[in-house]
């Protein structure tokens, strides 16, 4: 049963998911999947990311998953800032803050951190340094499924999937923007890994439409570069979708 992961605190796999549900069909009408055929549905990898606006002159909230493919936002695009439709470069929800064809099994979340590119100067290095340490530890991280709080945390300790070791080798040694320009994450453990992340334990298993939330609290700070980042952030699991 789940609830023995749950008492042990031990993380459940997605092997033990299969074999819940085979055992189990019953698990999928609690879940709202009651579409499903226990037999006729597959799980594949496949993280729930978003991407939002920083401000240049700071902003004190940020909501991911709020709005879905096709809709307007205003991101970085080819070293501008404006009005866009969102496409897969920037989320990959058909609807906001849901899934409403597939059940989704988050084994964990993080953020990476995308500046607006005006070259890549050892200067542009340092305010683009500067501005996501601002960002990362001036904020914090609120997670909800269905308007529960399931997770809490300083922005500084959530995992990136980006390096930063060109960012702060130009920011420490100085070296030459022709060698080094990767930018990337400021903070996390298992950083630029696409695997490391912040890890729901035990695991989480949202149901379809049921509502998750991923929304950042900040203190509103400027940034150093007088151009505005952008956030990248992703729910890392599985999706558990009828086999087509």
């Amino acid at each position: 049963m789940l609830l023995k992961h749950v008492s042990a605190y031990k993380p459940l796999t997605i092997r033990d998911l299969v074999r819940e549900i085979d055992e189990n069909p019953g698990i999928m009408d609690v879940k709202g999947m009651k579409d499903f055929d226990p037999k006729s549905w597959e799980i594949i990898f496949q993280p729930i990311y978003d991407r939002v606006q920083y401000p240049a002159a700071g902003t004190t909230a940020i909501s991911f998953f709020a709005k879905q493919l096709g809709a307007s936002d205003t991101l970085n695009t080819s070293g501008t800032s404006g009005t866009r439709q969102k496409n897969l470069r920037d989320t990959n929800l058909q609807q906001p803050n849901q899934l409403s064809d597939q059940a989704f099994l988050c084994m964990g979340w993080q953020i990476g951190y995308l500046p607006l590119s005006t070259g890549i100067a050892a200067t542009s290095m340092l305010n683009y340094q500067d501005d996501m340490a601002k960002i990362a530890g001036g904020s914090s991280l609120t997670v909800k499924f269905i308007n529960k709080e399931y997770g809490n945390d300083f922005l500084m300790n959530v995992p990136s999937p980006f390096s930063q070791k060109g960012s702060m080798a130009v920011a420490m040694y100085g070296q030459t923007a022709a060698t080094e320009h990767v930018i990337g994450g400021p903070g996390g453990y298992g950083e630029g890994k696409l695997t490391s992340s912040r890890p729901m334990d035990p695991p989480y298993l949202i149901g379809m439409g049921v509502g998750f939330y991923a929304n950042v609290t900040c203190d509103g700070t400027a940034l150093s570069s007088s151009n505005p980042m952008d956030l990248f952030f992703q729910f890392l699991g599985y999706r558990i979708r009828p086999k087509q």
